[in-house]
């Protein structure tokens, strides 16, 4: 008789929710910056992009904070899920510039943190609010050009504690940048990246483009 009433109460509870999305069952957090005058060459013609794009954004904006695995996996959409209301949207908005990404990263990552969506977009403008942008990249008038190498220094040298074992960078075309990663553990600290997470630039070269 008790496991009968066992098994009712599972069903009137609905399935448990998988692990992710109850505790945040993952290792640690993924910040990607998106370099806007690159994405905006890619897909500024795209309507969801006028924000962004129509003037251009001359720097780094927000592109998302993911849960990651240490073994390279990582959760993805764990729970169904309500829209970002409005008010969240308008408070996101001055850092990531499109409501589609900020809905978006919500419903496939968020969704896997662990947290309320309040917290977790709580958590998000911290840890960009957390990294120091390297002066030269700050809003350049001119393509800036640099060594792999030397563009870790520069973000290390920006921000106390960030090793470049702690940061990657992925290149599009001709080695023009398009995002930096940098790892944090779940208090939002800057740490190790998992052992998939490797610089995509061939050459070690790093090519910034500058908004039109």
């Amino acid at each position: 008789m008790g496991r009968l009433i066992l098994i009712a109460l599972l069903f009137a509870l609905g399935s448990p929710l998988p692990a992710s999305a109850q505790d945040g069952g993952f290792d640690y957090f993924l910040l990607s910056l998106s370099w806007s005058p690159q994405f905006c060459a890619k897909h500024g013609n795209q309507p969801s992009a006028r924000r962004q794009c129509d003037p251009g954004i001359r720097g780094f904006v927000l592109h998302g904070l993911w849960p990651e695995g240490e073994d390279g996996g990582y959760p993805a959409s764990c729970r169904p899920t309500k829209r970002v209301p409005a008010r969240l949207i308008e408070q996101m908005l001055a850092l990531m510039p499109s409501e589609g990404l900020i809905q978006h990263e919500w419903a496939t990552h968020g969704t896997c943190s662990g947290q309320s969506m309040d917290d977790y977009f709580d958590g998000l403008g911290r840890a960009y609010r957390k990294v120091q942008i390297p002066a030269p990249l700050q809003q350049p008038a001119q393509p800036v050009t640099v060594s792999i190498r030397r563009l870790k220094q520069m973000f290390g040298e920006a921000n106390p504690g960030l090793a470049a074992s702690m940061m990657t960078v992925r290149c599009g075309r001709r080695n023009a940048v398009e995002e930096v990663r940098i790892c944090l553990n779940k208090s939002l600290v800057f740490r190790n990246c998992g052992a998939d997470q490797i610089d995509h630039c061939p050459g070690g070269r790093a090519s910034f483009r500058v908004a039109p």
